[in-house]
């Protein structure tokens, strides 16, 4: 964000620059910090920018510099990159007061929790898809997000499992409740379908949308990239695949992961949700207790700062 003059004007991104390769010239190291998705810099050109060439200037093809992002699964940066768990962290500083004395699933009436903010094209595709099959009748879902159109989608969350202020409103996807969880919603639906803010292959970019589930001890099943489930494991997470089928996690191509998503989770509608849930019981509690964990982050951090220390030798 110090480097991006369409992002803030307040701050004097050539000068910021200058002082980067002021820091370089005098022999320090130089790491970049990115807790959003990094590839919103290439997507939107509103941003403006500076392209780490023009910041780091002569110091480019060295390796003086490092640059630690939210997303895994890509080498983007090439030999310059380490990765950082800051948006779980970010979402962490919402829960500060987390109870799970609150969370309650032994009495469920709906199958599904599926919310959607800004319409992105695969999450319309699995809307569309999800109506067209009649599979959210008994759901509680939304679509809708200020300044955006569903267009005849549109719809807000059941008045009866929103949290007050937002009832029969469009909520602020930036709001600090998008990040805290909402007993009600969780406690009587069976699964959280989320419809992460990626797509893309190998570009797993976790947010709050993925978050909340692992907080509540929600069942999730999770439209993103190819291997992002992969990557939940490979980061500790336990996922679901020994109680349902999670193959949509390995499909190339989106039609094809929506396609099996749909049958997964025609499968979790037809089960016994006590027999699901007593099932699952072990793993929902590990995902909570390790998003909660900062022996979790601490070690991660660590693993990250051992890379950094061989990177500049």
């Amino acid at each position: 964000m110090e480097f991006c003059p369409g992002y803030n004007d307040k701050i004097s991104h050539l000068e910021s620059a200058r002082m980067v390769r002021h820091d370089l010239d005098q022999g320090k190291k130089v790491v970049f910090l990115d807790w959003e998705q990094e590839r919103v810099l290439r997507y939107f050109a509103d941003y403006q920018f500076l392209g780490l060439e023009t910041i780091l200037g002569n110091h480019y093809e060295t390796n003086n510099w490092a640059i630690s992002v939210p997303t895994f699964g890509h080498n983007d940066f090439g030999k310059h990159q380490i990765n950082n768990l800051e948006f779980l962290i970010y979402v962490n500083t919402f829960n500060q007061n987390f109870e799970p004395r609150h969370i309650d699933h032994s009495n469920k009436t709906r199958d599904f929790l599926f919310l959607n903010g800004k319409p992105h094209p695969h999450r319309v595709f699995l809307l569309k898809e999800l109506q067209q099959k009649k599979m959210l009748s008994n759901s509680l879902w939304s679509a809708s997000a200020p300044g955006f159109s569903w267009g005849h989608m549109e719809k807000t969350l059941d008045p009866n499992f929103e949290w007050p202020e937002w009832k029969l409103q469009s909520v602020d996807g930036y709001h600090r409740t998008t990040r805290q969880i909402h007993f009600p919603m969780y406690n009587q639906s069976v699964c959280s379908i989320v419809s992460e803010t990626s797509c893309e292959n190998d570009f797993h970019y976790i947010t709050e949308k993925t978050c909340k589930p692992l907080m509540a001890e929600h069942v999730f099943v999770i439209l993103s990239g190819k291997g992002f489930l992969k990557n939940l494991r490979n980061l500790g997470f336990r996922t679901f695949n020994d109680h349902f089928d999670e193959t949509y996690d390995d499909c190339e191509y989106l039609t094809e992961r929506v396609k099996r998503i749909l049958v997964t989770l025609k499968s979790i509608q037809q089960m016994d949700y006590r027999k699901l849930y007593e099932d699952t019981k072990e793993i929902r509690e590990h995902n909570r207790k390790l998003f909660f964990n900062p022996d979790f982050y601490k070690e991660f951090n660590e693993r990250q700062l051992q890379r950094l220390e061989k990177m500049f030798g």
